[in-house]
């Protein structure tokens, strides 16, 4: 066997093992939030007997609400400088670039698969690649890639980051068809070699090859310096010259060094023969994402689960009891027909009639002398079956932490927003932490994208960046820009954003995307203007701005004319007018101003009293609202514990009810009989 392969097999085997019970788990949870339920002996013993196996699959409206909540506020990536040779406006510039590349990659198709492989299987991943930007071009860019399949990825089982920061090995899979894989790798070696290990098995079947990506993090050590003005480089900015030389002419020199540690990645490619590719990785962090579900630490050993695991017990009991129901409706018209002995005539062709009354609709039925014969009644579901269910239902929303409320399903006492607002904020604190592992899956990949950027983003090119309401700007990075003439600088500045230097860290911010913030805005001034119609020459024109209207831009250089001067300054990002500026101007135009401005300062005063009642009074409607919102949902849950109590205590009622009743009958039909009492069976006594 190849040495370069032994180490990576060995590997793989140890993390398959380890990781095998969440694998196996996630497997399992997969399959029934897909309508597998039933155990299969069971099943096929009640398909046998012709009795119903209903499957009434809750766990996908669960899965859903999850990740369709994740999709309407997802994490967004920004950028902080941190040390002296990092910029504000270059990490502005990181911002811009990250939104190109989230944009142009279609970074949400990765969030969201891997957020509902983590919701539904237990974890799940992306990946940032590096590619050419075009394909008749030389310049790389950065793009995010899904990893449809969560079995593919096996990593480090010694890991204990809540992402893969300190993942010191990892494995993308993927099975190839022989033909396949021959013609991707022409030469390589399709079958295992003659006496190769027993690690090699598993990588070759009759019909496919296992081909796997294998990253690993080798530690390294560089040399740092500390320069007389304080700042901390390493040997690759020191080597360059447009660092090192302005540097000198400043008599900016190092003052002090030390070894410290950094990290190498490689990228290899292999099959279970041999290594098939091998590549220096251009960052520092394996560049595989996790996203975890529900953590567990059982001695030492990680284990994660899906939403849907430990409520499988109550969807299996909720699927028995509508079944049971369904068997004993489906049951009703077969209940026998009760009669004198000897009441089917003896005509074979009429005794097959009744044989076949519970199967066929006959026009009539005869029958030979006597009382005639009564079918007994069907008396309903027994309340204790739908108890059961209503049961299993509810289980099955308490442990997945999903209430009411956070499904869909409205309760008639909570008539007030804030009532449903507050048990909706209740639901969502039962699934939080797979959000939270979402926003820290997102931070990872942020830090490896900011790894990145300065390997490749290093040369000088014009690059694409996004702003936050998605308009987009071209900026040259990495060299520098004649700024034109200002007053300060007569001739002119050279400016240069510069990616390659400074370091910066990453946040992320969760919540409403820009386009429902705009709206949210929108609809503040909307409220500001019809509470202050004097404002409105003031905030009309941003209003206006903030919609898509048809021909908005028209429409907005229209009311800009009629704002206030300084307003209008402001409006267009210019410097407000000077004193000296209005000098000349009519006496009774300049008293105008000033009764304008005069007016408009007590409207202004006026709008914000009337603003702060309107405040006051909102808050003391939300707090009186509140404090009823959690007396009902105490009220509610009283008395939903009371009437399950009633309908545990009604069936069993009802089975002792149903006690009497046979035993009854039974004395009834005994002393009808001549003779002698005979003694009841104990059983029934």
């Amino acid at each position: 066997m190849d040495e370069s392969i032994a180490e990576p097999l060995r590997r793989y085997e140890d993390a398959e093992s380890y990781w095998s019970v969440t694998r196996e788990n996630g497997r399992d949870d997969i399959r029934f939030a897909n309508g597998e339920q039933w155990p299969a002996g069971i099943q096929a013993t009640r398909n046998r007997e012709g009795r119903p196996c209903l499957t009434i699959n809750h766990q996908p409206k669960f899965i859903r609400q999850v990740v369709n909540d994740s999709r309407q506020n997802q994490p967004q990536i920004k950028c902080r400088p941190v040390d002296s040779m990092a910029d504000i406006q270059v990490a502005e510039i990181y911002d811009g670039i990250i939104r190109h590349i989230e944009s142009t990659s279609d970074s949400d198709v990765s969030y969201d698969n891997a957020m509902a492989s983590a919701v539904g299987f237990g974890w799940g991943f992306f990946r940032i690649d590096i590619d050419y930007a075009e394909n008749d071009a030389f310049d790389l860019d950065i793009n995010f890639k899904p990893i449809i399949n969560p079995l593919a990825v096996v990593f480090d089982p010694l890991t204990q980051a809540a992402d893969s920061s300190d993942w010191r090995y990892a494995f993308i899979t993927d099975e190839l068809s022989k033909t396949e894989f021959e013609d991707s790798y022409p030469g390589a070696q399709a079958v295992p070699f003659e006496g190769g290990d027993t690690l090699q098995e598993s990588w070759f079947s009759e019909n496919t090859v296992r081909v796997a990506e294998y990253f690993t993090r080798e530690e390294i050590t560089k040399t740092i310096y500390r320069m007389t003005d304080g700042q901390i480089l390493d040997d690759d900015l020191l080597s360059r010259e447009d660092i090192r030389v302005p540097l000198e002419l400043a008599g900016i020199v190092p003052e002090a060094s030390r070894e410290t540690r950094s990290y190498r990645v490689v990228h290899r490619v292999m099959s279970g023969a041999e290594e098939l590719d091998k590549k220096v990785w251009a960052g520092t962090y394996i560049p595989i994402v996790p996203v975890y579900g529900e953590e567990v630490n059982i001695e030492g050993k990680r284990l994660f689960y899906s939403l849907i695991h430990h409520g499988k017990d109550s969807q299996r009991n909720f699927n028995y009891w509508r079944s049971a129901g369904a068997e004993l409706i489906a049951l009703a018209p077969k209940t026998p027909w009760v009669g004198p002995e000897g009441f089917v005539t003896s005509d074979p062709r009429k005794a097959e009639k009744w044989a076949s009354a519970n199967q066929e609709s006959h026009a009539y039925l005869e029958h030979a002398n006597g009382k005639p014969p009564v079918r007994t009644q069907f008396a309903g579901v027994p309340a204790g079956v739908l108890t059961e269910a209503n049961m299993a239902a509810d289980d099955m929303r308490e442990i997945i932490g999903m209430n009411n409320a956070s499904v869909g399903v409205p309760n008639v006492r909570e008539e007030s927003g804030i009532a449903l607002k507050q048990r909706r904020i209740e639901a969502d604190t039962g699934v939080a932490h797979f959000h939270d592992n979402l926003k820290r899956a997102v931070r990872c990949a942020g830090r490896i994208v900011v790894d990145l950027i300065p390997k490749v983003y290093s040369s000088a090119r014009v690059m694409r960046i996004l702003g936050v309401d998605g308009k987009q700007d071209l900026i040259p990075v990495n060299q520098d820009i004649q700024m034109p003439p200002t007053e300060e600088a007569p001739q002119g500045s050279i400016i240069k954003y510069d990616l390659t230097v400074g370091k910066y860290d990453v946040v992320v911010e969760a919540g409403p995307s820009y386009t429902t913030k705009r709206e949210e805005a929108a609809e503040i001034l909307t409220t500001a203007v019809r509470a202050a119609p004097e404002l409105a020459p003031i905030l009309l024109p941003q209003l206006v701005k903030m919609t898509d209207l048809p021909d908005g831009q028209k429409v907005t250089e229209m009311l800009a004319t009629l704002m206030p001067p300084d307003a209008r300054a402001i409006f267009d990002g210019t410097p407000p007018p000077q004193p000296d500026q209005e000098q000349g101007l009519p006496p009774e135009v300049m008293m105008e101003q000033a009764k304008a401005m005069a007016d408009m300062e007590l409207s202004r005063q006026k709008a914000e009293q009337d603003f702060q009642l309107e405040q006051q009074k909102a808050q003391n409607k939300r707090e009186i609202e509140q404090t009823q919102a959690i007396a009902d949902i105490q009220v509610d849950r009283q008395k939903a514990e009371a009437t399950m109590q009633i309908e545990r205590e009604k069936a069993v009622l009802d089975a002792e009810l149903a006690r009497e009743k046979a035993r009854l009958e039974i004395e009834l039909d005994l002393l009808k009989k001549p003779g002698p009492m005979p003694e009841l069976p104990t059983e029934i006594v």
